[in-house]
């Protein structure tokens, strides 16, 4: 089982990768199959920014890690822990970005 999770950026000039200690604003989401990044704008949660998501559960909870304080959590079942101990890995779990764009009646015609 993991100990901790590392976050890396490449740098685009030098070509090296280096270790970010922070993601500030932004959110990982990181599972088997997928994943993708997004920035937390000011109109959503605001804890929801510097964490990495991923395909654990504990219980029905999802799990995340958090580089704040270098531990794992959720946000519901107060799980809070130095690695991911005691969570279940779902193998054919996949994230999905939502697109908030409305579409018009003509649109939804087929």
């Amino acid at each position: 089982m993991g100990k901790f999770l590392q976050v890396y950026a490449l740098n685009q000039e030098t070509i090296a990768w280096k270790k970010l200690d922070d993601l500030e604003d932004k959110m990982l989401f990181v599972s088997t199959t997928s994943a993708l990044s997004a920035t937390n704008s000011r109109d959503r949660i605001t804890s929801l920014g510097n964490k990495v998501f991923l395909d654990r559960f504990k219980e029905k909870d999802g799990v995340f890690y958090s580089l704040a304080t270098k531990r794992f959590h959720t946000f519901w079942s107060g799980y809070n822990n130095d690695d991911w101990c005691n969570t279940k890995e779902y193998l054919n779990c996949t994230w999905i970005e939502p697109s908030f764009k409305t579409n018009t009646k003509d649109e939804l015609q087929w």
